[in-house]
């Protein structure tokens, strides 16, 4: 039996092999998903990258939360923190603290990133 690569040219074989997979396994239920997305050869390639890591994408709200804290640390850094903050606060309806509070969980990331792509990259991505 030929070795199924996942890289290398495609051929109707492998994307037969391919689609039957994706509907006899339950187990990877987004497989038939991320094939309809990505097509053939983009597919083998996620396959390729990311065989055997386990990641887990988040809900809506996680992501609204998430865009809402990076706004308002651009906000804060485009702006300044003493001038903004109160103005942030009743945007969206929360506590000067908080706006604080997520200034400096956000800001703690990023360099936290950037410290690590300088040592790996010798520079700065944000």
């Amino acid at each position: 039996m030929e070795e199924f690569l996942l890289e290398g040219s495609l051929t109707p074989r492998h994307i037969e092999i391919m689609k039957i997979i994706m509907v006899v396994t339950n187990e990877f239920s987004v497989f038939n998903e991320l094939y309809e997305i990505f097509g053939p050869e983009l597919f083998l390639k996620f396959l390729n990258i990311f065989a055997g890591t386990t990641f887990t994408i988040p809900d809506p709200s996680s992501l609204s939360r998430l865009v809402r804290d990076i706004d308002i640390y651009l906000t804060v850094k485009k702006k300044g923190l003493p001038g903004v903050v109160k103005e942030l606060s009743m945007t969206h309806q929360m506590q000067e603290k908080d706006v604080r509070k997520i200034c400096t969980r956000i800001d703690e990331i990023v360099n936290t990133f950037q410290k690590a792509v300088k040592a790996r990259r010798g520079g700065v991505l944000i």
